[in-house]
């Protein structure tokens, strides 16, 4: 793969970026952001001093299944111009292992995993959308 593009951004606007994310002008061979997050909410605030390791959650560690690359692809390109241009960029946010790249990369190999885990209030049931008819269901049944 040749890598040899000039990048020229006039304008690029980027109020935040977080988590492993990346903001990237110009070439790259590879991108592999990871971002690993668990968000435990609850109505009364105590945490049990196992629950905050990711080993102890499946989630961070089970094989992501990845696309059979084995079939060949026929690819031609021709570049009029050998730079990449850009006018403008406005963005408000990059999080959870995003990517914002103005440029070339062969391979992009991005992986968030996240677990988010509430506890309400015995009694207490989520307000509005799906948690909430599941609730009234279980109930009803």
């Amino acid at each position: 793969m040749s890598m040899n593009r000039t990048v020229v951004v006039g304008v690029l606007d980027l109020n935040t970026i977080t988590s492993s994310s990346l903001l990237q002008v110009g070439d790259s061979q590879v991108v592999q952001p990871r971002s690993r997050a668990l968000a435990v909410q609850r109505e009364i605030a105590f945490f049990l001093p196992w629950e905050g390791g990711f080993s102890n959650y499946p989630l961070f560690s089970v094989p992501i299944p990845r696309p059979d690359l084995s079939s060949p692809v026929k690819v031609s390109i021709f570049n009029e111009d050998p730079s990449i241009r850009v006018g403008g960029i406005d963005v408000t946010s990059i999080a959870a292992s995003s990517v914002l790249k103005v440029g070339n990369t062969y391979v992009v190999d991005a992986e968030a995993r996240v677990l988010h885990i509430r506890q309400l209030l015995r009694g207490e049931r989520p307000v509005g959308g799906a948690g909430a008819e599941a609730a009234e269901e279980a109930e009803e049944g």
